[in-house]
């Protein structure tokens, strides 16, 4: 299920209950989003039979995932799938499955880096990077160790590199499976003119802090006129920059490697997480920038699963650090959507300053800090549940057409505390 969350302007900004899509209209009138053809075909074409371009670009991103998954050799019994009743694309198993892994990407067929207890930092994968090339991104790793989140930075530098040198299902996957720069919905890709639809202060500044973020990482290292690593010709403007930037920081996941946790769990589960805004612009860390030892892993075909508060997945490194894969946390049907959780107890407001879409009955909302509230009496528990079940039986009373008016005065005199027994 889709929700809209319409922000000033009436911009389409939230997908709820998925993150495999994060796409949003385009900057003009000539210029329509992902989401937009979908709708648009789709409303035209109901009443027909006609295969449309929905169809067919469904059809080739299919055909797609399976020359990638064939040319990173990952082992999949999961299918790229687009969930009605809003086309919401995501992976969906093919088979029944109790406890095998759904989803195995081997190390060597991902973005990944490692960081030890000092924060010093090692390219993992792509193996078939140039030497000189990995010492160059590690030198510049060692530059900016003291930012917020390096390993992010890194990240997006290596996706970049495989975007350009990478084999024919790295790139693949780079132009068909990962949403387009201008088509992604996180804060990193508003331009400073359109903040002002963002209704929340909070939201303006988290994403002025990411665009900050995004125009040094740029300036000072992947621009490919005076960044110092421009020879390798890796991003040609900012937009380059910040679709690498919103990729890593929203798709790749975090596996501490400490003792006893090297085989650690994604998201709600385990100890691993995917990256999100929590202590710097980049979005993924604590407010320490040492944190370690750990690993970063952007995994194709896995970054699919969508997002849910109750997923029936979890992502894990195995105890050898050499695969990533997809585990049911229970018994999965032929043809169920596939989901992981995006990061342990994400508030909407979290989701959306990460990932650009908040969920729908997310159960980790409407805890607010209520300052001073040390200062009040103590709850008594016993009057609260006499109170609840009072109310319970005048609004069932009131009935259904009840004057809203009188709901209200209702909800008050009990927030007031009045004696309903």
């Amino acid at each position: 299920m889709r929700n809209s969350l319409l922000l000033g302007s009436g911009r389409f900004v939230a997908n709820a209950n998925t993150s495999g899509c994060r796409c949003r209209p385009g900057r003009s009138h000539n210029l329509l989003s992902l989401h937009q053809k979908r709708c648009v075909a789709k409303s035209v074409l109901s009443a027909s039979n006609v295969p449309t371009h929905l169809d067919k670009e469904r059809r080739e991103q299919s055909q797609s995932l399976e020359r990638i998954i064939d040319g990173l050799e990952v082992d999949s019994i999961a299918a790229l799938a687009f969930h009605d009743p809003d086309d919401i694309r995501g992976l969906v198993a093919t088979e029944p499955v109790r406890s095998a892994a759904l989803i195995t990407v081997p190390i060597s067929s991902t973005v990944a880096v490692a960081v030890d207890d000092s924060g010093h930092l090692t390219v993992v994968a792509p193996p078939d990077i140039p030497p000189n090339v990995k010492k160059a991104i590690e030198a510049v790793a060692v530059l900016v160790r003291d930012s917020p989140d390096p390993q992010l930075l890194i990240l997006a530098v290596l996706l970049l590199w495989a975007r350009k040198y990478g084999n024919a299902a790295w790139q693949e996957y780079c132009a068909v499976l990962l949403p387009a720069p201008r088509e992604l919905s996180c804060l990193l890709n508003y331009t400073p003119g359109e903040l002002s639809t963002l209704q929340l202060p909070h939201l303006r500044d988290e994403a002025s802090r990411q665009h900050d973020w995004c125009r040094w990482a740029h300036t000072m290292w992947l621009c490919s006129t005076n960044g110092a690593l421009r020879r390798l010709g890796l991003a040609n403007d900012p937009w380059d920059t910040a679709w690498a930037l919103a990729a890593v920081r929203s798709r790749a996941v975090e596996f501490p490697l400490g003792l006893g946790r090297a085989g650690g769990g994604s998201g709600g589960g385990g100890s691993t997480a995917m990256y999100g805004n929590r202590g710097g612009a980049g979005g993924s860390g604590s407010t320490t920038t040492t944190r370690g030892p750990f690993m970063s892993v952007l995994a194709p075909v896995v970054d699919l699963a969508n997002h849910s508060s109750d997923p029936n997945c979890v992502v894990q490194l195995t105890t050898d650090r050499s695969r990533v894969v997809l585990l049911p946390r229970r018994a999965i049907k032929a043809g169920e959507p596939l989901t992981v959780d995006y990061g342990f107890a994400r508030s909407s407001l979290e989701l959306m300053a990460d990932y650009g879409f908040v969920t729908t009955g997310n159960p980790h909302d409407g805890e607010i800090p209520l300052p001073g509230f040390e200062k009040l009496p103590p709850l008594d528990p016993n009057r609260l549940e006499r109170a609840a079940t009072a109310v319970q039986k005048r609004w069932r009373g009131l009935g259904l057409v009840a004057d809203p008016r009188q709901r209200r005065q209702l909800l008050s005199a009990v927030m007031a505390g009045e004696d309903w027994t």
